[in-house]
């Protein structure tokens, strides 16, 4: 089921929109099942598998210059609107149909190529954005020493050209 999802992803990138999902959802294999993405990372909620997000977050500023008075209090200036910044936390559980060693090394992937993200939750394109980090915390193994449940915070920062 993923994998038919992320070439479906694949060959709508760069043109990823409310209406490329809601294309990807009205498959049969997907209905009501991905609730977002970001780039080829689907976030999917079905009775096979669960990688979902927790604690998103999004910030917007803008920029200001602050300018030297000599005996007199800094002068500020407005230059403009910043990039947006995101945070979100998702889990990778075995018990949940998604084995965190592939989780994260997908993540991983995503983060060294260097390319920008389509970012849609619910529906509501969010924009693009690269991936700045990845921190990842190992929170269960099995008796073998294998991960079964990881948590990976990711910050992500608008992407502009």
């Amino acid at each position: 089921m993923l994998n038919e999802y992320t070439s479906l992803i694949s060959s709508l990138a760069g043109t990823a929109t409310v209406a490329a999902l809601e294309k990807i959802t009205s498959k049969s294999a997907f209905k009501g099942a991905v609730i977002g993405s970001l780039g080829q990372l689907p976030f999917v909620c079905s009775q096979k598998k669960v990688l979902t997000f927790t604690e998103l977050s999004k910030e917007n500023s803008v920029r200001w210059a602050q300018h030297d008075v000599i005996g007199k209090k800094p002068v500020l200036e407005y230059i403009g609107p910043d990039l947006a910044t995101i945070s979100l936390t998702i889990r990778f559980d075995t018990s949940l149909g998604v084995p965190p060693i592939l989780g994260l090394n997908r993540l991983l992937r995503m983060l060294e190529n260097k390319k920008y993200k389509t970012l849609i939750i619910g529906g509501e394109y969010l924009g693009k954005y690269v991936i700045e980090s990845v921190s990842e915390v190992r929170k269960w193994h099995n008796g073998r020493g294998v991960c079964q449940v990881a948590i990976a915070t990711v910050q992500l920062r608008e992407f502009c050209k």
